[in-house]
């Protein structure tokens, strides 16, 4: 008969098996990863489909070091294009949203038409630098996950649609429709699409434009706060 040793190691060891190790979260983090376009790709001719695409880059050159990023919606490409300024980049995002994306120092600035859908920042930034802008677009149609990765530069989230979950080391933080978040450089994180409807993200990473704009996939082992 065993003894109540013997059952206290037994709950011991099955406890320690229910407790998944930070290995076993990173390969579940991996294995949901979302590998479409891996943020590389370009979005033209990618509709809506699933993945994280490269819309646009835009030289910056020397900023100030507070940057804001305006997104306006227009009806027609032409319209968008005469809207631009220097600092500025027309997009037909998800395969069918005109937008003009424009980054500058200015937190009130409008364009002269168009739909203004919002304005996030500040982005710090290393004031004097030549810069780049780069704009791209995620979409995920089930729960899926950009793989942790640190960036050379600010980065800046704006939800267009659904839902999304965003996780670094201070925490997680969910973010719907309109709503915006701001990751300052160096930090690791980690994006995943949140609930079950279609998310759709626009993405900005500002970096130095004689670096990469990502510095590749970090060591730091999100703890899966979004789940």
């Amino acid at each position: 008969m065993p003894t109540r040793s013997a059952f206290i190691l037994a709950a011991v060891v099955a406890g320690c098996a229910s407790q998944p190790s930070q290995q076993s979260l990173y390969q579940v983090a991996e294995k949901r990863a979302v590998q479409h376009g891996e943020c590389e790709e370009p979005a033209r001719n990618r509709g809506r489909a699933d993945g994280c695409y490269w819309d646009s880059s835009i030289n910056l050159g020397p900023m100030p070091s507070q940057l804001y990023w305006h997104i306006d919606r227009f009806s027609r490409v032409e319209s968008a294009e005469a809207a631009r300024t220097l600092q500025g980049s027309v997009t037909v995002a998800f395969g069918n949203q005109i937008l003009l994306q424009t980054i500058n120092d200015n937190p009130s600035w409008r364009p002269s038409t168009g739909e203004h859908l919002g304005t996030v920042g500040p982005l710090i930034v290393s004031g004097g630098s030549d810069l780049t802008a780069r704009l791209m677009e995620a979409t995920t149609s089930t729960p899926a996950m950009i793989s942790s990765h640190v960036l050379s530069g600010p980065e800046a989230i704006f939800q267009l649609v659904g839902s999304a979950c965003i996780e670094t080391p201070r925490g997680a933080r969910r973010i719907g429709g309109d709503e915006s978040l701001v990751i300052q450089r160096d930090t690791p994180m980690h994006h995943q699409s949140s609930g079950q409807a279609v998310s759709r993200s626009l993405i900005l990473v500002i970096h130095p434009t004689d670096q990469p704009w990502r510095d590749g996939k970090s060591e730091w082992v999100p703890k899966l706060l979004c789940e």
